[in-house]
């Protein structure tokens, strides 16, 4: 898939997994939202997409509310969620992603 030029958020950003995607995603061209709720982490991963890349990322807090996530989906082509959790029923639906 192409993702140079477009703009992801990934949420846990800021360490493990979620910072290893971020970057990754950034590598590829795409411009990386760092999302995380320990701001401190989602700085210093931004901060290392810019050393290696010379490219700037943006930074968001917490998108545990359903509004900021409802915000963010309709605002960016790429969805990467390693953070968070769901209540209530899910089910997966074609293509792997959820539905209530």
């Amino acid at each position: 898939m192409d993702f140079k030029g477009k703009t992801a958020i990934a949420t846990g950003a800021g360490s493990g997994i979620g910072a290893a995607i971020a970057l990754e995603l950034a590598t590829r061209g795409t411009h990386v939202v760092v999302a995380d709720t320990d701001h401190s982490s989602a700085v210093d991963t931004a901060g290392r997409i810019a050393s290696k890349l010379g490219s700037m990322s943006s930074i968001l807090g917490s998108v545990g509310r359903p509004n900021a996530c409802a915000f963010v989906a309709s605002k960016h082509a790429l969805l990467s969620n390693q953070a968070g959790f769901l209540t209530g029923s899910y089910h997966l639906i074609d293509g792997g992603s959820t539905a209530r």
